[in-house]
């Protein structure tokens, strides 16, 4: 047996003192702990581990004879005690403090099917431990299981594996109300509770989880169709597809529910970084993410990366869900989504749809935000609409900061945007707001609506609107702001019905009549007539 040297803390406030940890096999449980495997204890199982008369496990013993000795197959399990397979506390590292200085290694349990059910009662797993980076598919099941497993904590776990890393299993029929507290790491592969799960509900991840060499990492699972009431509290991280709740999935359809991040998310290498989920591809049906929320960080050294979701395809509904992380980037980013693209193919009318969510963050960054990040494969069928929304964003220090609602590329067919609150609060510096990034097209219908804007700014520096400035009906643009406009603002345009606001402090401004005139619409071909024909009416001051 190995053995390593490492702290052992009898009360917290004592000091450390070291032990000599001896590492031992999962078959040490048996010869050590003196578990017949010939003969069941009634005292330690009892039951027949049919659904009316289940498996019940009485102590730690009973359950390492059942799973050593029972094909789990069709069988029902519950527990009727705590399960302690170690009493050391494990560092990020797998380094044992405290305990008995014997440490067990776990081996998955390799049987089990739809029709398996295992139910905790509310019990914990304790000291789950596995250290082996050759191998695959870790946790309480091996590849195998599809069953059901509900009511079970782990506890001071420790797990390090070469990929499919998750403290219940690979493959998962459903999850209800299961914790992870610990470490979890692979080399490529890994999540807090399952690797792919019909429907996990109600499930609560601690643990840190690491993809160290490899490409995906999610703080619930890295697949999956159905995500209901689930919270993450563990930083995640991995090269590629990283998710709070979810890494990736490519479903006919996919519902994430009621759902939170608390960590922080990190793609250390590139590609997709979410809040909630990291990638998505939708390719018959929809993409649902519904009342989840984002407190944590989300990083990608490179590509898309967002508080919500990192990058998605073909249908997308975000509703009532808010980002309050901050979010980084090397390349595109949203506030709630990277970057959306249409499904390729002859798949009609994508749409992404943004309903009654928020975004409200503290800045301290120059550079600036985006409510959704960007678009691919853009066709005339696309549409994006946004309605009920709301942006609060405070910049703090001297940060030269803006924020661009959407940046749309041509051949969309519809651009609609309604019930739209933007606050921008800046004490020390010039804050830079625009609705679409770049002028108008004119292939896309523009359909804007109750658009209010509200900018607090030191009184000798200017508001900037640039980049296709703003335009709709009931259009509102308030706050303490200079009356000052910078030349720049003459290439943009000011376009739709009921303007009010600060605009009327722009009246005798040479500089505004030429905005209000339309000059930026001229620059792209985009005649008074053709505005006329889809509703705009030009500002008259």
């Amino acid at each position: 047996a190995n053995s390593l040297i490492s702290p052992q803390i009898e009360d917290k406030d004592q000091k450390q003192s070291w032990i000599t940890a001896t590492y031992k096999t999962f078959e040490d449980y048996f010869t050590d702990k003196e578990i017949d495997l010939n003969t069941r204890n009634e005292n330690d199982l009892s039951g027949g581990g049919t659904a009316s008369d289940p498996y019940v496990v009485h102590s730690t013993n009973g359950f390492l004879w059942l799973a050593k000795k029972i094909n789990f197959n069709g069988k029902n399990i519950v527990f009727d005690c705590d399960i302690i397979l170690n009493d050391e506390v494990f560092d990020e590292d797998g380094n044992p403090s405290g305990g008995d200085g014997y440490v067990y290694s776990w081996y998955p349990i390799q049987t089990g099917n739809s029709a398996t059910v295992i139910d905790g009662k509310g019990h914990k797993i304790v000291g789950m431990y596995y250290n082996d980076n050759t191998q695959k598919h870790i946790g309480l099941f091996g590849y195998n299981f599809g069953g059901t497993c509900q009511n079970i904590s782990f506890k001071n776990l420790f797990l390090f594996g070469k990929e499919y890393v998750r403290s219940v299993g690979t493959f998962c029929k459903e999850i209800t109300n299961c914790k992870t507290q610990g470490t979890i790491k692979a080399e490529s592969n890994c999540a807090g509770i399952c690797y792919n799960s019909t429907k996990v509900e109600n499930c609560i991840n601690y643990a840190n989880i690491t993809s160290v060499t490899g490409g995906t990492a999610g703080g619930i699972a890295t697949r999956g169709t159905m995500f209901l009431n689930c919270k993450n509290h563990g930083d995640v991280s991995a090269k590629q597809q990283v998710g709070g709740i979810l890494a990736f999935e490519t479903p006919l359809s996919l519902r994430i529910e009621g759902c939170d991040n608390y960590g922080d998310v990190k793609a250390t290498e590139q590609y997709y970084a979410g809040g909630i989920i990291g990638l998505a591809y939708t390719q018959q049906s929809n993409l649902m993410i519904k009342n989840c929320n984002n407190y944590g960080d989300v990083y990608a050294e490179k590509g898309y990366v967002a508080g919500i979701i990192g990058f998605a395809e073909g249908y997308l509904d975000v509703v009532n869900c808010t980002n309050k992380g901050d979010v980084n980037w090397i390349d595109l980013h949203g506030e709630l989504v990277g970057a959306f693209r249409a499904q390729y193919g002859n798949v009609k009318d994508s749409y992404l749809r943004i309903i009654n969510s928020k975004v409200e963050k503290n800045v301290d960054y120059s550079s600036g935000d985006r409510f959704i990040g960007g678009f691919y494969n853009a066709k005339d069928s696309m549409k994006i609409e946004i309605l009920n929304c709301s942006v609060k964003i405070n910049v703090l220090g001297n940060k030269n900061y803006n924020f661009i609602v959407l940046y749309i590329p041509a051949n969309i067919d519809l651009v609609s945007i309604k019930n739209l609150d933007i606050v921008l609060i800046s004490e020390n510096s010039t804050p830079k707001i625009s609705i679409l990034g770049n002028k108008p097209n004119i292939q896309t219908k523009y359909d804007f609506e109750n658009i209010n804007v509200y900018i607090k700014a030191p009184s000798d520096n200017a508001v900037q609107f640039f980049s296709g400035g703003v335009y709709g009906d009931n259009v509102k643009i308030d706050g303490v702001v200079s009356t000052v406009v910078t030349p720049q603002t003459a290439y943009k345009t000011y376009y739709g019905n009921n303007f009010s606001g600060f605009f009327s402090n722009w009246k005798n401004s040479e500089i505004g009549l030429k905005a209000f005139s339309g000059k930026g619409f001229y620059q792209r071909n985009v005649t008074e007539e053709y505005l006329t024909s889809k509703g705009y009416q030009k500002k008259v001051i």
